[in-house]
């Protein structure tokens, strides 16, 4: 704390800023996001899973963190992902 506090106010305020913990899934294409509404007054947590349609676009789908908890979006997402890219390779 004494080392940041000498840095100019500038990197002090990035450092703050930096995420404290990464969250990760363990499967490629499904991200854990930490979104802030327009304004700055809510912070929104959610799952995300990305994949590649048949048609070669990106496709995606959020699942809510606090409408689902923690675990359960995570398993969300991942079983999105899954199907998704199962459903794109049959193609």
């Amino acid at each position: 704390d004494e080392v940041v506090a000498k840095l100019p106010k500038a990197k002090q305020e990035a450092i703050a800023s930096r995420r404290k913990k990464i969250l990760q899934s363990g499967v490629t294409g499904v991200t854990h996001v930490v979104a802030e509404a327009p304004g700055g007054k809510k912070v929104y947590e959610y799952w995300q899973a990305a994949w590649d349609d048949a048609a070669g676009s990106r496709r995606t789908a959020k699942f809510s963190i606090s409408r689902y908890g923690q675990k359960e979006a995570l398993e969300m997402a991942k079983k999105a992902q899954r199907k998704g890219a199962r459903a794109a390779k049959k193609k």
